[in-house]
């Protein structure tokens, strides 16, 4: 087994990498040879170093990224890690997938089934990430996670001739809709300036996803649907509303929980 560093390049990182930390890095740009060619500075790095394996766990908890298993030859695990750097976010639209952020890993990777762990991960037995979910930081520090892919033995080489571009499924959708909604739920329940009345995170969390499903898409409106709702933590939201206007319903919920 030969375990890789995947880092979210950020300001510093590469200086960071030859530092002194490890002896004799081997550096891979994912987006070479990608459509994502030009925007080196912004790439992710593969690092590679046998001489220093056992400072990966350190370096991870001071900087972002993935740390990479794999049995296969290296060449293998870049294409596979280069596949699934773009993907369909729609049935027509693509985007860069950042799955290599630990904010995103904690959502993305345990969101997936066994069979789509195979798909995505490829040649790869397991990945590990120092992070937790938003919600979860309320109560605890980050910490080590893991993803097993169960099915890697099965994984052969000519799979990766042809493979369709990645499309996110239902779940990993809806996994990373949970992350934005906790995210931005931590962020306001942490600020006891706005959340006056300490209400909890799990409460904030459904306030949030009602507040969006209601249509208050927007940070500000979703914050004054919050404070309304954090001045009355007891009561349910209307089951209708009498009008599309949302500076209207801010008023009606008011009224309505008063």
């Amino acid at each position: 087994m030969t375990q890789y560093l995947l880092l979210d390049q950020q300001s510093g990182t590469l200086e960071k990498v030859f530092s002194g930390k490890f002896q004799k890095p081997q550096v891979d740009y994912l987006f070479k040879d990608t459509e994502l060619a030009d925007y080196k500075e912004q790439s992710p790095l593969l690092i590679e170093d046998t001489t220093a394996t056992s400072n990966y766990r350190s370096f991870l908890e001071k900087n972002a990224g993935l740390i990479v298993t794999s049995s296969f030859p290296k060449e293998r695990v870049i294409q596979q890690l280069k596949h699934i750097l773009v993907v369909y976010v729609t049935t027509e639209h693509k985007g860069l997938f950042r799955y290599y952020d630990p904010y995103i890993s904690s959502y993305f990777f345990t969101s997936l089934g066994e069979q789509e762990t195979a798909q995505w991960l490829g040649p790869i037995s397991r990945v590990d990430w120092y992070n937790i979910t938003w919600r979860n930081r309320v109560f605890e520090s980050d910490k080590w996670q893991f993803w097993d892919n169960k099915l890697v033995n099965d994984w052969q080489i000519n799979q990766q001739k042809a493979q369709p571009t990645p499309i996110l499924g239902k779940n990993q959708h809806l996994a990373l809709q949970d992350m934005q909604e906790e995210k931005f739920a931590y962020h306001w329940q942490q600020n006891l300036t706005e959340n006056t009345n300490n209400a909890g995170i799990d409460q904030v969390i459904l306030w949030v996803k009602q507040g969006i499903q209601d249509g208050f898409n927007s940070e500000v409106d979703l914050k004054q649907y919050l404070a309304i709702r954090a001045k009355y933590p007891t009561k349910s939201k209307p089951e209708e509303w009498p009008t599309d206007n949302l500076e209207h319903r801010l008023i009606y919920l008011e009224y309505y929980f008063a």
